[in-house]
């Protein structure tokens, strides 16, 4: 059925166009005068492209249903040409059951209308019935008449709402809707709080769609699901005796047995087969929660009625109490769940019992949803994205990832997205069992993205997430997690226990984490793993630097960085530094530039230096108006001052620490030591082809050296004044005196003439 206000919808056994001559009828579903069938309902307008006399339209209209004609050109409203029909608007259901038998009408409408239960007023929602011959009245989609004979059956082709089954309690009225709804199928609530004594279960069904218009799922109080042992438990056994069955037991009720409150004080799960008296005659005897027989329990116990107030397939462990698989496409929204915390709920504190939700299956969300007091664990399941939703005042962690083996491939990834998470997962994990974290990992856990999230903690025992550690398992060995863009608030850890680093990935990037201590208990570093760009803030202290392990970018006054620990410790200004640990260990240097893998990486306090390639300054820790260029060069000599130096070409002078030196060339220089020298060669040699001192203005070619075509070879020139004044001389050097004008040969120990 669809609904549209103030827009005429029919059907008529032809094509459709417009039919504007009945515009201003106040119709809203019109349907063809032969057998109805509800995939023909069309919205908007329509007629046929041939127009004839005596052509017919039925139309549903807000106050009844009525019969038109086409003739003379126009639609002409007929209220009786058809036989078996009758129009008008039926209050609620039971005057549609008493109608007159005289009356029998083929279509009806019956109003929304209010109920009230004690004190509580509902709104049951009506609709359009159509006449039947078969079914049995199930207080909504079915409707019999007594006093008629009669059977009319709810046209529901859109929408179901849990309250057409009007005398239904609350958790069966949703269960009866989510089953008639069907794979695709949407259920809508009511704006009311309803109370789930039993869960709603979805079946192997997908795609289904579950709108709570702001509808509150509040768990009923554990007095009416939980009872008392009037007879020990012996272990092993399939019975048990309790003083007083709850109303709301039934066969197939899952039954869990409470030693005390923690999780190894809580037994497995086992199911009513039969209830006979006060005796509960059960399918499987109570395990422990790692196996083995739960132990015997005396007189006065609780036996607890296990309540998800959404259940969906289980895993293949928890097959037993049905077929193990997903449900994929789902989709739960504007719904507020009350796990009821406060009323005898907190009877175990387990993980494994009284979740909110349990299902699992890729493409589900949940979304726009309040989750409060919930007794344990809110979310349990994987591959359900989880956004835009609000957690408040929970003993368990709100996201539980666990998926099945056999339906893992169609489960994973998971997402918890723009979440609000306020006081939750506030029992410590060795009582729940889990709750290591406000995401918790077990069976499969994992691969999740965790996004944009506001997380206060309820108390500093547990961490932002779980540990993965132990729970991968064999070609299911999945452990990528990615928490970025968080805030995080009074955790004691960031990751719960160690990961598993021989595995899969460990992203966690961008967030602030304020007052959570320190990052993991026994921290695990590899290339897997990668944290960094985070914020501590507070008493945060990760105790180690994590941010070598990242690549990332940094721009600290005026200074650039792009690479793993590129100006990791920087506090000055005006430096760019390119490649992973370029400039590293630069503190109060500025102006530098070094680009390459560990190009000027110790680097403390030099200023106005290059450094371009890979390694090139790499240990040299201070110094100042340094170019080195190449690999490796001037990178091997751990040097606190070092100035003035020109080094080009891989490995020249790699070992020099000296001041104001030149080396040119492959290697040029590459063990030369001390200052003022300049080296020009193409290999490592000791005996360069050029090599110089600058103090001493001296430079030697070891080599033939020619002059070739119209070039002059000039003698330096200079006075007789000059000549006497100069030192280090040695035999055979050459000057022409211009105070003589004479060509003059030092002989070792005197100048002589040449001419």
């Amino acid at each position: 059925m669809f609904r549209k206000a103030g827009v005429i919808v029919f059907f008529i056994i032809s094509h459709f166009s417009l039919l504007s001559q009945i515009e201003k009828i106040n119709g809203v579903h019109v349907f063809s005068d032969t057998t109805f069938v509800s995939d023909s309902i069309t919205l908007g307008w329509s007629q046929p492209d041939s127009l004839y006399d005596g052509l017919r339209a039925v139309v549903y209209f807000h106050d009844g249903v009525e019969y038109f004609m086409f003739q003379d050109s126009n639609w002409v409203r007929i209220l009786d040409s058809i036989p078996d029909v009758c129009s008008g608007k039926f209050q609620n259901y039971e005057q549609l059951r008493n109608t007159d038998p005289g009356i029998v009408c083929k279509l009806v409408y019956v109003s929304d209308f209010s109920d009230t239960i004690g004190t509580q007023i509902r709104i049951v929602k009506g609709g359009m019935f159509m006449k039947d011959t078969t079914g049995t009245e199930d207080f909504g989609l079915v409707i019999a008449s007594d006093t008629a004979g009669v059977i009319y059956k709810r046209i529901h082709n859109g929408e179901i709402f849990p309250d057409w089954w009007e005398n239904l309690k609350d958790s069966k009225k949703i269960q009866k809707a989510v089953q008639v709804a069907g794979n695709g199928g949407k259920v809508v609530l009511t704006s009311r709080e309803y109370n789930i004594d039993d869960e709603i279960f979805l079946d192997s069904l997908k795609n289904v769609h579950l709108d709570g218009n702001k509808a509150i799922l509040k768990a009923s109080d554990g007095v009416t699901r939980n009872a008392v042992l009037a007879a020990p438990y012996n272990q092993g056994d399939y019975t048990i005796e309790v003083q007083n069955i709850p109303s709301s037991w039934e066969v197939g009720d899952i039954l869990v047995l409470v030693g005390d409150s923690t999780n190894t004080g809580t037994s497995g799960r086992s199911q009513i087969d039969s209830i006979i008296g006060n005796t509960v005659y059960l399918r499987y005897y109570f395990t422990g929660q790692s196996g083995g027989l739960f132990p015997t329990q005396p007189a006065g116990k609780k036996v607890i009625k296990n309540l998800n107030l959404i259940r969906g397939l289980p895993s293949v462990s928890e097959a037993v109490f049905g077929e193990a698989g997903s449900n994929q496409g789902v989709i739960i929204e504007n719904i507020i769940f009350d796990g009821n915390k406060q009323n005898a709920n907190e009877t175990s504190l387990s993980w494994s019992v009284n979740n909110l939700i349990f299902f699992q299956g890729r493409g589900s969300e949940i979304r726009s949803c309040k989750f409060m007091n919930a007794p344990t664990e809110v979310i349990k399941g994987h591959c359900i994205n989880v956004h835009d939703n609000v957690f408040e005042d929970c003993n368990g962690s709100v996201y539980h990832l666990t998926a099945n083996d056999s339906m893992f491939n169609l489960s994973y990834p998971a997402y918890f997205v723009n979440n609000t998470v306020i006081n939750c997962n506030t029992t410590l994990y060795n009582v729940n069992g889990h709750n290591e974290g406000i995401i918790s990992f077990s069976w499969n856990g994992g691969y999740i993205i965790i996004n944009g999230n506001y997380l206060v903690s309820g108390t500093t025992a547990n961490g932002v997430i779980g540990s993965l550690q132990g729970y991968m398992q064999g070609d299911n060995d999945r452990e990528i997690v990615i928490l970025s863009n968080n805030y995080c608030k009074g955790f004691n850890l960031i990751i719960f226990g160690s990961h598993q680093t021989t595995t899969r990935s460990l992203m966690i990037t961008g967030n602030i984490f304020e007052n959570c201590e320190y990052l993991a208990p026994n921290p695990q570093m590899s290339p897997s793993v990668k944290i960094c760009g985070n914020v501590q803030a507070g008493t945060t202290n990760f105790g180690i630097s994590f941010r070598n392990s990242c690549e990332y970018q940094t721009i600290v006054d005026q200074s650039f960085g792009l690479g793993k620990n590129a100006l990791l410790n920087t506090t000055a200004s005006s430096n760019t530094a390119v490649g992973h640990y370029s400039l590293e260990y630069t503190l109060s240097g500025e102006h530098n530039t070094a680009i390459g893998g560990s190009a000027g990486k110790t680097n403390v306090e030099g200023n106005k230096n290059t450094f371009l390639g890979s390694w090139a300054g790499m240990q040299m820790q201070g110094g100042n108006d340094n170019t080195i260029i190449g690999y490796w060069a001037r990178g091997s000599a751990v040097s606190t001052g070092g100035n003035n130096n020109v080094h080009i070409g891989s490995e020249a002078g790699r070992s020099n620490n000296g001041d104001v030196n030149v080396f040119i060339g492959y290697s040029a220089g590459r063990y030369f030591s001390g200052s003022h020298q300049l080296v020009i060669h193409n290999n490592e040699s000791d005996n360069p082809l050029i090599y110089g001192k600058f103090d001493e203005r001296k430079m030697e070619i070891n080599g033939s050296l020619s002059i070739e075509g119209p070039n002059f070879f000039r003698l330096p020139r200079i006075t007789t004044t000059v000549r006497d004044n100069l030192v280090n001389l040695e035999g055979g050097e050459m000057i022409y005196n211009t105070s003589e004008n004479k060509l003059q040969l030092f002989n070792g120990s005197i100048w002589i003439d040449l001419h």
